[in-house]
């Protein structure tokens, strides 16, 4: 069975792309026909083993890069039953069964869930109204979404100096986020960190454990509201 899928990530450079999706059960497999084309391509493969290599348009989705390949299977619970879970290198990418990937549902960003700024993230999976999947990590729900808080100019401004930093940075922000849960990532997506601003509009961020390399500090304040900052630590 075939059905639109619109996905919101940057793939083709459009802000969105208009996918049928058919899924074969027998053979445990998914298969993608993007609009505009004749010819559907293979999506997931839910039959593949350790040491495999991933095919298909996720496999080729990475111009240049190298290919994937699976280094683990285990499990993970979805809803009241456990299904298999893939694990593949360089990328990083996992994947579900029944669902597929756990970041871009058609796409793999190359080189780590952080890509160009943008977190390429699976939030959640709903089936017939069912909440199967439910990654809480990023600090979303899986309702879905009827309004838009509308951020200005003002009440978004956030400053970090110095940025690169060696030992310490100063975090300034507006007074929309002084109370905010404050999370920082590695350029894979991993969370490293998380602290929380209490009523402080200037925050010192110290370096600890953090690495050289480049990071991605997440602030989500008591609305909702997130403001996502590249910090580089040298």
């Amino acid at each position: 069975m075939k059905y639109p899928y619109f996905d919101t990530t940057a793939c083709y450079g459009t802000p969105g792309v208009l996918v049928g999706i058919r899924q074969d059960t027998s053979a445990k497999k998914v298969f993608a026909i993007f609009r505009g084309d004749t010819t559907e391509q293979l999506l997931y493969d839910f039959n593949l083993q350790v040491g495999d290599t991933v095919k298909g348009f996720i496999a080729h989705y990475c111009v240049g890069s190298h290919s994937d390949i699976i280094t683990s299977i285990d499990s993970i619970l979805i809803g009241s039953d456990y299904r298999k879970r893939w694990r593949a290198s360089p990328n990083g990418w996992q994947m579900i069964e029944g669902i597929g990937s756990t970041w871009d549902l058609i796409t793999v960003p190359c080189g780590g869930a952080w890509q160009d700024g943008l977190l390429y993230n699976l939030i959640c999976f709903q089936q017939d109204g069912t909440v199967l999947y439910s990654n809480s990590t990023w600090g979303y729900h899986c309702d879905i979404i009827d309004a838009v808080i509308n951020l200005t100019e003002k009440n978004i401004e956030v400053n970090i100096s110095p940025n690169p930093f060696h030992s310490s940075s100063l975090l300034q922000v507006s007074s929309e986020f002084a109370n905010a849960k404050l999370n920082i990532y590695n350029s894979l997506g991993s969370l490293v960190r998380e602290e929380r601003i209490s009523n402080q509009k200037t925050f010192v961020l110290n370096r600890n454990e953090l690495h050289n390399g480049i990071y991605f500090l997440q602030l989500i304040n008591d609305r909702g509201q997130m403001i996502t900052e590249k910090l580089i630590v040298e």
